[in-house]
């Protein structure tokens, strides 16, 4: 007779969360039973956190509405709106998105992530060794990110296009052009990107095709649209350059996207993300347009991914994030474990009143079987073993 097997939920989550004294992280998840469709989403609000709560509200509901099928072009798109909407509210803040659609396909699980900013996700293979990393999110940091890596280099290949094909627009004298006052056509933009320097092209990494024609006809008329919602500065928020911090204003001289080459410049104003939803403020070319990617859950498999804000990927390596998702009896424990390692290094090690950051996590178990996970047996006294 056979052992019966203990059961589980296809899909389970726990979130665990620490402000700092801002209080701008916002989260949510919304899943409807046990199992697929689901979507998970953190929102690391930065200069305020009324967008970060607006996208909580918004995203994940007008995804649930789209899919599933969760298709890249649907999720673009309900950012892209969501950006819209809220902004033209007078909202001038912004916030990080790092989200998880979760969707059935078969008997397996597929999930696809779509991101903004630098709010990370890592996913873990519980079936793979220790500290094992199956994917991990890539920041779009103006340089490299907290875990010392992110796609800087390509993010700042792509700024510079884009300000090189608005620079062609607005000098060309054939056809006096003004990107805050006029629409800009698909001619227009296909026009001026054939004029870009090939140095520039070859540093955006990747052939300018119709997907990057559309970003800049979207990019052209969310500027406008800026412009229109907050009038002063509008001039400012067209020019964009990726450049250092000086010393004397940042100690790290963090790499940031600015609306001009000296700090001094009456209109200056930077951000330490190439995109983001929001910040309608800072240089218009930061945009809410999100990275993709899918992955597939075996039948078989049990994954565990954490979506996370910075205060914890600061701190913590992915590596680590992994020992302790694996580790962990479940994903409340895993959550709570990983929470902790925020905790000490601000409150402890640094010995800080309030954390350095809000951390806040959202800790997502997917496993297609629904079969209860066995979590390793503890080893000797390593720091990762966790109930």
């Amino acid at each position: 007779m056979s052992e019966e097997v203990e059961k589980a939920p296809v899909i389970s989550y726990a979130k665990a969360n620490r402000e700092s004294k801002k209080g701008e992280d916002a989260a949510c998840a919304l899943l409807p039973s046990d199992g697929a469709p689901a979507c998970f989403a953190i929102f690391d609000g930065h200069s305020g956190k009324t967008f970060a709560n607006k996208c909580s509200e918004l995203v994940c509901q007008r995804l649930m509405e789209k899919g599933p099928p969760f298709t890249a072009e649907n999720i673009k798109n309900v950012l892209w709106a969501v950006d819209e909407e809220v902004g033209k509210k007078e909202i001038a803040d912004g916030a990080t998105a790092q989200i998880l659609c979760i969707e059935q396909v078969g008997d397996k699980l597929k999930g696809t992530f779509a991101w903004c900013g630098d709010s990370s996700a890592v996913v873990c293979d519980t079936s793979a060794e220790p500290g094992s990393v199956f994917f991990a999110t890539e920041s779009h940091t103006a340089g490299p990110d907290h875990q010392g890596g992110g796609s800087w280099k390509s993010e700042k290949g792509r700024i510079e296009f884009y300000r090189a094909v608005r620079k062609k627009l607005d000098h060309n004298k054939e056809a006096p052009h003004d990107t805050l006052k006029d629409d800009t056509t698909m001619e227009q933009i296909k026009e001026a990107c054939g004029k870009v320097d090939q140095q520039i092209l070859d540093n955006l990494g990747k052939p300018v095709d119709d997907e990057e024609y559309d970003i800049l006809f979207r990019a052209f008329r969310r500027g406008k649209i800026i412009a229109q919602t907050f009038p002063d500065g509008a001039k400012s928020r067209k020019k964009v350059y990726v450049r250092q911090r000086d010393k004397d204003h940042d100690a790290n001289q963090v790499w940031v996207v600015a609306t001009a080459e000296d700090r001094a410049d009456p209109g200056y104003s930077d951000l330490q993300m190439t995109r983001s939803m929001g910040d309608w403020k800072a240089a218009d070319m930061v945009l809410p347009n999100a990275q993709i990617h899918t992955f597939e859950v075996p039948a078989d498999g049990i994954y565990r991914v954490c979506l996370a804000s910075d205060g914890l990927w600061d701190v913590c390596s992915f590596a680590e994030s992994c020992k302790h998702m694996k580790q962990a009896k479940s994903v409340q424990a895993a959550a709570k474990s990983l929470l902790k390692i925020a905790e000490k290094e601000y409150l402890e090690v640094r010995g800080h009143e309030l954390m350095d950051d809000d951390t806040t996590l959202l800790l997502i178990e997917l496993n297609p079987a629904g079969v209860k996970y066995n979590a390793p047996k503890e080893v000797g006294g390593g720091c990762c073993n966790v109930s």
